[in-house]
């Protein structure tokens, strides 16, 4: 059984930012309609455990979503802050498209985060999949999701966990990110955060 432990500290995405962190104990908090769809369907897919495994996520289940997840590998890394390495597996058309700029490849699939994240902001977007892997918490991360070049982007994102093995220790999550890339990111307000992550810990779950 996965313990339940509580997070450490978090970092700002940069010096001049401000990062919230919340507790909730259900999944009240995800409001956009898709992003709920797929909590949902993440929970019809535990049969009884505290999350799914990679096998249990089919794509045939979730077309409407397709062009927006992805599923990144969680591996353990002694010698990385945080102890923790993240690689994406399989991503979205959409997901794909809003990194290629920053790619030597065509594709998303089998980058590393810290290959394609940039440096400045690496650590607190590290240390907040951490969260997934290492304490088996849902993400819920709304406000300014993507830094892209020279470009903000406003949205909301869900990580859930997933365990391949008996003793359901995290091994991959699957991620939706829903944001409108058009439409640049406003300035928030003197005191307001630009980011706010809810923690939903797997065991709160009913």
């Amino acid at each position: 059984m996965l313990a339940l432990r509580s997070p450490r500290s978090f970092l700002p995405a940069t010096p001049h930012s401000l990062e919230q962190h919340e507790n909730a104990r259900d999944l009240a908090v995800v409001c956009h309609p898709l992003l709920r769809r797929l909590a949902d369907y993440w929970l019809a897919r535990r049969a009884g455990r505290l999350m799914p495994a990679r096998r249990d996520i089919d794509p045939l289940d979730i077309p409407w979503a397709l062009s927006r997840v992805y599923v990144v590998d969680c591996q353990r890394h002694a010698t990385l802050p945080g102890g923790w390495r993240f690689r994406f597996r399989v991503c979205g058309s959409e997901i794909d498209a809003a990194y290629r700029e920053l790619l030597s490849r065509a594709a998303l699939r089998h980058a590393w985060l810290d290959e394609v994240v940039a440096p400045e902001i690496l650590a607190p977007v590290q240390q907040r999949w951490r969260q997934v892997s290492e304490f088996g918490h849902i993400l819920h991360i709304k406000g300014r999701v993507y830094r892209l070049g020279g470009s903000i982007v406003q949205g909301s994102r869900l990580l859930l966990p997933l365990a391949d093995g008996d003793d359901e220790q995290v091994t991959a999550m699957l991620g939706m990110t829903i944001c409108n890339w058009d439409l640049p990111a406003p300035l928030p307000m003197a005191g307001e955060p630009d980011v706010v992550v809810t923690h939903i810990p797997v065991q709160e779950l009913a």
